[in-house]
């Protein structure tokens, strides 16, 4: 149920992006592309800023180096979130 949540969670941001995504999306087909080319340069698989990969939905579970899951139930308990709307991601200048 938990994962529900933020697949449902990942769906809405997108869709706020623009990127039209099905009703329940599946993580590899529809967000994973996103975060590979808006967040993979310094957030993928090889490359970790801060500790934190969105190449996996483990990794998105774990976090960064604060071990706080990027999202959550909602967006009061999403850090992603936090950070798009503080303007703390992405880095000035990039997509």
């Amino acid at each position: 149920m938990r994962i529900y949540f933020h697949i449902n969670y990942l769906a809405w941001f997108l869709m706020c992006l623009g990127t039209s995504v099905a009703e329940v999306p599946v993580f590899e087909k529809e967000i994973l592309p996103v975060f590979r080319s808006k967040c993979g340069n310094c957030h993928g698989g090889e490359t970790r800023k801060g500790g934190l990969s969105l190449a996996s939905m483990s990794g998105i579970r774990y976090g960064g180096e604060s071990e706080e899951p990027v999202v959550g139930k909602g967006l009061k308990d999403s850090l992603l979130w936090e950070m798009i709307t503080a303007g703390e991601m992405p880095p000035e200048g990039k997509p």
